[in-house]
This record gives structure tokens, sequence and C-alpha cells, in this order.
């Protein structure tokens, strides 16, 4: 039996706990078996236990370096979630659970790695949500003085909440970040 579940929008924009959404999902029998644009679809299966991961490749999906990248992990039993539509650089992973963790990057530079390839990749956001919130504060004025408020507001409101959740997300990977920097130099 196939299932689709909407994805919930807090974890949207926090990887960490769509990983661990899926992996409970996975512990209740309920294993993720492709993405679509408006949810997860699951196929009931509660002899086959799976770990979950979300990555951010390197480099675009398609280019030779990432392919490489793939066909090893698959080659290791990991397997990627098929996605009906791709965003270039991520992908989602499933291996069979053995109870441990799928853990990718294991030590911590690596790990510092991979949070700082997400943090430039969402560090554009904090900036738009800035310009954002000055957009919407000449728009109050306009309203304030002009009384006329139109979709274009409500529209604005729901970008800045987009925006302000990814700089949200983006803020708590810099801390993570400084985080694991500081656990390094600490073990040096």
């Amino acid at each position: 039996m196939r299932i689709r579940i909407p994805y919930r929008l807090a974890l949207s924009f926090d990887y960490d706990g769509i990983e661990k959404w899926l992996n409970e999902q996975s512990s209740k029998g309920m294993q993720l078996i492709r993405i679509g644009f408006w949810g997860c679809y699951f196929e009931e299966d509660k002899i086959n236990k799976y770990v979950y991961k979300i990555e951010l490749l390197k480099n675009p999906r398609k280019s030779a370096e990432s392919q490489n990248y793939l066909d090893f992990l698959g080659e290791t039993g990991i397997e990627i979630i098929p996605m009906k539509w791709i965003w270039n650089r991520w992908v989602w992973l499933k291996s069979k659970s053995t109870d441990k963790k799928l853990d990718i990057y294991s030590d911590i530079d690596s790990k510092i790695e991979h949070y700082t390839r997400i943090y430039k990749f969402l560090r554009l956001f904090p900036f738009i949500f800035v310009m954002y919130l000055l957009l919407l504060a000449i728009r109050f004025y306009d309203i304030y003085v002009y009384g006329n408020v139109d979709i274009m507001f409500f529209l604005n409101l729901a970008v800045l909440l987009i925006f302000g959740m990814s700089t949200y997300g983006s803020l708590k990977l810099r801390a993570k970040i400084r985080k694991l920097k500081e656990e390094k130099r600490l073990h040096e």
C-alpha cells in the first residue's frame, strides 16, 4: 500500500529534522520510495528497516564527479531515492538498517566540509530576507498612508516567511559549524 505524506513546513528547511522524521517513519514500518513535489511517498514494509540520509553534492547531479560518487554509493548498498522533480545537487539516500546510522561523514573534517557546503548554498537567504523586510516596511507605510492592501502584500508576506525560515536554517548551520570547529580544536 502506497501512502503520500505531505511535507511538514517546519522540516522543509531543516534537513536534519527531515532525516530524523524519515527514520521515525521507517521504525513505524513506513519506507520512503519516492519524493514528489508536494510530499513523500511511503510503502508499508514492516520487515525491512532503512536508515535515511540527505546530502548536498559538491557538483551538479549530472556531472561526472557526482555520477561517479553516486555509483560508488550504489556499490556499497546505499540506494538513491527517486525524485519526481530534481533539485540539482540534493540527493536523498537510504540503506538497509543494521542497527547503525548511515554515516557518510564520520570524521569532524568531513562534517565541517558538508555543513559548510550547505551553509554556502543557503547563505544568500539572510540577505534576501533583509531586503524583503525593507520592501515590506515600504509596503506597510503605503498601507498606512493610502490604505490600499492588495494580493501582492500577502504574497510578500509568504515569501518573507519562506526566506525567514531559510535564514533561521542557515544560522543554525553556522552555529553547528562553529561547534564542530571548536570540537576539532579541542581534540588537536
